[in-house]
């Protein structure tokens, strides 16, 4: 099972959690952790899965889990408390959009990418974000 860890820096101490239950899962990037939300994003590409981790307190609990199967790395928007990440489905290489503090799709937008791959998203300036995969390049913009 794949294992979050944190490592305390003041003391070597370890705290995990599995916030999946698939055995055999993978994961291509890192986890995020969103400082200003307490909060590290983490995800499975293998089996499936995204998900909220609170980092608040001493124990890591997960907040929220999101059905989604992203190969890509996530690209966070603090001020709005937004997350946008890749979500591949039968064929189709999909953009979601996804509040932080509660775990809700808010948007889903699909590339037009028949293949998913680790490529990167950059920001925009107004809410939007740049996606480049092996055979598709777009834009995406959403609305609160």
């Amino acid at each position: 099972r794949q294992r979050l860890l944190r490592i305390s820096l003041s003391d070597g101490a370890v705290t995990e959690i599995a916030p999946f239950g698939d055995v055999g899962g993978g994961i291509i990037a890192p986890p995020v952790h969103v400082a200003e939300l307490n909060l590290c994003i983490a995800w499975d590409s293998i089996n499936g899965g995204l998900a909220g981790i609170s980092t608040q307190g001493d124990e890591l609990e997960v907040a929220w889990h999101v059905d989604a199967r992203p190969s890509m790395q996530p690209v966070v928007f603090p001020d709005s408390g937004e997350l946008v990440i890749n979500d591949f489905r039968d064929g189709d290489d999909q953009l979601i959009v996804v509040d932080m503090h509660s775990g809700d799709v808010v948007s889903r937008v699909s590339t037009g990418a028949r293949v998913a791959n680790g490529m990167f998203l950059t920001p925009g300036l107004d809410r939007d974000i740049y996606y480049c995969s092996t055979f598709a390049i777009c834009r995406v913009q959403w609305q609160s």
